[in-house]
């Protein structure tokens, strides 16, 4: 199979962990089913995705404030940026970046509106969960993932992955408890074998991983 471009890693960076050659078969299919799976679940933990798209449209419910969070980061580049039906300016607003030097948000000195709704009532404040979408970028935000480096991808197809070595480290460590495990009952707690014990059931994700995830999790514009 080829990998999707949502796939973080590459079935390379999997056999180098696992040790393993390529067969061009059926432990290669497996060990990409394994990747498109673990990609899949981190993407659904993050409520994001991660691969690269050049053209993103997306609405926003601002939260005003100064710092404006897009869904797919890194914002690697803006095309446009649209309030309430009128473009602002480029030089209205710039792209923050986070201590690893990647765009995280869109910084805007003036700050961003907060259409929520009011309490009838004089003197009520507004009333949060109640924003509409009045804001709409065009980007190019994400990470040159696995997949797309090396699925023939028309733009990305032969450049190396800009995912974090973290996240995908992360997706790595589930691909190969994955690879370990197949065959396994999962209801099982704890076994020894040769002098090793295992763990299969216990907390559905390993700590070590949903620490990574939660990094890179899209929580809103709180």
């Amino acid at each position: 199979m080829t990998l999707s471009d949502r796939a973080l890693v590459t079935l390379a960076d999997v056999l180098d962990e696992l040790n393993k050659s390529s067969d061009s078969g059926t432990v290669d299919a497996r060990l990409e089913r394994y990747i498109e799976e673990a990609s899949s679940l981190c993407a659904r933990y993050c409520d994001r995705a991660f691969e690269r798209d050049p053209a993103i449209s997306e609405a926003v419910a601002p939260l005003g404030g100064t710092k404006l969070y897009l869904k797919r980061g890194p914002i690697n580049a803006v095309t446009s940026v649209t309030v309430d039906g009128a473009v602002l300016d480029s030089g209205d607003y710039d792209r923050r970046l986070n201590r690893f030097g990647e765009g995280e948000c869109l910084y805007r000195a003036s700050g961003w509106p907060w259409p929520a709704g009011v309490e009838p009532s004089p003197g009520y404040p507004q009333i949060p969960d109640t924003e509409d979408e009045t804001i709409t970028v065009v980007y190019d935000g994400g990470y040159i993932t696995g997949g797309q480096s090396t699925n023939g991808h028309a733009t990305y197809n032969g450049q190396t992955p800009t995912v974090p070595a973290d996240l995908a480290g992360s997706v790595l460590q589930m691909v190969c408890t994955r690879w370990h495990g197949r065959g396994k009952d999962r209801r099982i707690t704890q076994e020894t074998h040769e002098g090793a014990t295992y763990t299969y059931g216990g907390v559905p994700l390993p700590v070590e991983v949903t620490a990574v995830w939660d990094f890179y999790r899209h929580w809103g514009q709180a």
